[in-house]
């Protein structure tokens, strides 16, 4: 029989360990949310976009609206469904690539205004992200692209 106070002791250390590491996608409740591995992973800075950008048209030919869940990526291909957390609210947001950028030197992806209001992120403009993408939903072509070594990546 496990003592109560061991286990406690246990899941302290690995939290313990998390925190000192960083990043921890094991205790977060987005790795939580289900046993299905990724075939894409990127963690980084995003951002999302400024109120200007609204109504012109993305690189995919869409126009871009403040009121859809999309998101802009340097090489992902378009169509692709990503889940984006944010590490420091906790919160999470599935987005459709449809644009390409951020064309901000460091960050990783630019959202709408949507997207941002739902990861809590309006505000500050900018935040530390976990960025995946499933098979589960993906086109056979995209699902292809994600797990060549191309865009391959993993933290």
């Amino acid at each position: 029989m496990i003592r109560r106070r061991n286990v406690l002791k246990v899941g302290l250390g690995a939290l313990a360990t998390c925190f000192t590491a960083g990043f921890c996608q094991e205790a977060s409740a987005h790795a939580a949310k289900s046993e299905r591995k990724p075939i894409f992973v990127q963690h980084g800075v995003a951002s999302w976009y400024g109120e200007h950008e609204y109504g012109h048209r993305t690189a995919s030919g869409a126009v871009l609206s403040p009121h859809m869940l999309t998101a802009a990526h340097r090489s992902l291909p378009f169509g692709t469904k990503l889940r984006v957390f944010h590490h420091k609210s906790g919160r999470s947001v599935d987005v459709v690539v449809n644009d390409r950028g951020p064309h901000v030197p460091g960050r990783i992806l630019d959202l709408s205004k949507a997207a941002a209001v739902k990861l809590g992120i309006r505000d500050s403009g900018v935040a530390l992200v976990m960025v995946t993408a499933f098979p589960e939903g993906q086109s056979p072509a995209i699902r292809a692209a994600l797990a060549s070594a191309h865009h391959r990546r993993t933290a």
